[in-house]
């Protein structure tokens, strides 16, 4: 059956705008992994019980969904994975620096509170070290991330930034026959 944008708000009980970002992530992926066909009025008319051709034909890329545009189950969707991902689509009026899919962007923080964070850190490592004398590398930067999860999530980069830090001011010194163990100088 074919289904209206309105009709997919009434049915769903979802906001406009919500349903218009999952329906645009269903339909408008590459066509083969479309969910969802849609179907402009004036584009490419089908109806409910035909076919759909081996190959989807090209939609032109629309930025948002029309409200008289229809949709349609695509049953000729087929996928080897049991769990798919489906791409979500990032809106360019939302903000012209958001980040592309699968890359993080870090908030900008203030910086007192960068530059406290980062004492927090260098605290959590020599606690840590004084405790262990030596310690690798991947462990220090795990125990230290559970030592500071309660305030904020360190960033290993972060972590590992701050053990350099700590190495030049003397507080640790790298093993010689192995640089990714640490010890702490007393």
């Amino acid at each position: 059956p074919l289904y209206t944008f309105d009709e997919l708000i009434e049915a769903s009980g979802i906001g406009e705008e919500d349903v218009g970002k999952t329906v645009q992530s269903l339909s408008m992926g590459k066509p083969t992994q479309r969910i969802l066909v849609r179907q402009p009025a004036v584009f490419w008319p089908r109806s409910p019980g035909q076919a759909l051709p081996h190959h989807l034909p090209t939609l032109p890329r629309v930025p948002s969904v029309n409200r008289r545009d229809q949709f349609f189950v695509n049953d000729a969707f087929t996928s080897k994975l049991f769990r798919i991902k489906i791409a979500s689509i990032v809106d360019p009026k939302a903000n012209s620096t958001a980040a592309r899919p699968g890359k993080s962007v870090e908030p900008e923080l203030p910086d007192q509170l960068t530059d406290d964070r980062k004492h927090e850190v260098e605290c959590a490592v020599v606690r840590v070290m004084k405790a262990r004398k030596t310690l690798d590398h991947s462990s220090l930067v795990m125990q230290v991330a559970e030592q500071v999860a309660k305030r904020f999530i360190p960033t290993p980069a972060l972590i590992k930034q701050r053990i350099e830090a700590l190495i030049e001011r003397d507080y640790l010194v790298r093993d010689n026959k192995d640089p990714r163990i640490y010890s702490y100088v007393s």
